[in-house]
């Protein structure tokens, strides 16, 4: 697994209300076995699998705290979504896709 340099994590709603947290949570877990990531999709979630609004996101700063070598993170949905204090020393894109950005994260990202 040490060659992935990036993944995606698709549709993980199985209930209205079921938040990234435990996959935060799993692939922070995991950054011993994916040393060399540097690209995160987390929500490539599609419409028939849920709306942009209803998807429940979690604080992801533990994926940037975890991956030292990321560069790349798009996330899908807003709803409970937290950077953090956002300061990562290789980051270049930071994708939010949102059906309505909170001030919260303008914030943490300001």
């Amino acid at each position: 697994m040490s060659e992935i340099s990036g993944i995606v994590i698709g549709c993980w709603i199985t209930d209205v209300d079921e938040s990234s947290q435990e996959i935060v949570e799993a692939l922070a877990a995991a950054r011993e076995k994916l040393p060399n990531l540097k690209a995160i999709f987390l929500g490539d979630i599609t419409y028939e699998e849920a709306e942009i609004s209803w998807i429940v996101q979690s604080d992801v700063s533990p994926l940037l705290t975890a991956y030292p070598q990321l560069e790349y993170l798009q996330v899908r949905g807003n709803q409970g979504l937290s950077l953090g204090l956002l300061q990562h020393d290789r980051l270049k894109s930071l994708v939010v896709e949102t059906g309505g950005l909170s001030v919260n994260v303008v914030c943490e990202v300001l």
